[in-house]
């Protein structure tokens, strides 16, 4: 094989790349010298790119988000054609393959809480990247082998701030549609319970057996 270390003591005092097998073959480009340490771009993944964002104790789910977990990206911006502050995953089941100061660390104790790298396809950094210069961006922690992504065309502000549910209210009767039926509970001076009618713009109230 090319490259193979033929005498022990080329590989004495230096540090494997990744992991290495019994009776498995040990090439010079496997093993850096003592000192440097492996560099992060052996954990990106093939045909992936590490970009790294901002991480907080709000934005990063309370700094538990660690080296090799799974997360998917929000982003908050506003949105302008429907002129709505609109928030949407833009990424989901995103690898995170190192969290502070290149922390890769599986097992440390400490989560994320000054920045993330992410590995992203090269289209996806361009995408986190305008998300992360136009708008605001949170991330969600994935349970640990939840690979589902989900459908989701996002949420704007007037889908919880009620203005949709007004303006079906606010709809003129159409006696086209289905009567809809009105149930009044007896007051203290009623004996029995009236139902409200509506057909139209008429209303009739039937006393109740």
């Amino acid at each position: 094989m090319a490259g193979a270390i033929t005498d022990p003591k080329e590989a004495e005092g230096r540090i494997t790349l990744s992991r290495i097998q019994a009776k498995d073959q040990i090439r010079s480009s496997d093993l850096v010298d003592e000192g440097r340490g492996p560099s992060l771009a052996y954990d990106i993944p093939k045909g992936m790119r590490a970009i790294a964002i901002q991480a907080g104790e709000v934005m990063a789910v309370g700094t538990a988000v660690k080296p090799g977990d799974r997360v998917d990206i929000l982003g908050t911006y506003a949105n302008p054609v429907s002129r709505q502050e609109t928030t949407q995953m833009i990424l989901q089941n995103v690898l995170v393959l190192a969290v502070n100061k290149g922390q890769t660390d599986t097992q440390g104790n400490v989560g994320a809480n000054t920045s993330m790298t992410l590995a992203v396809k090269p289209e996806e950094a361009e995408l986190l990247t305008a998300a992360d210069r136009i708008g605001a961006l949170r991330v969600a922690l994935r349970p640990v082998q939840d690979k589902t992504i989900i459908p989701s065309t996002g949420v704007e502000a007037r889908d919880f701030l009620g203005s949709r549910t007004f303006e079906m209210s606010a709809e003129a009767p159409d006696a086209a549609k289905a009567t809809p039926i009105i149930i009044n509970p007896p007051s203290s001076h009623q004996q029995r319970p009236e139902v409200k009618i509506y057909r139209g713009t008429q209303v009739q109230t039937v006393t109740t057996e």
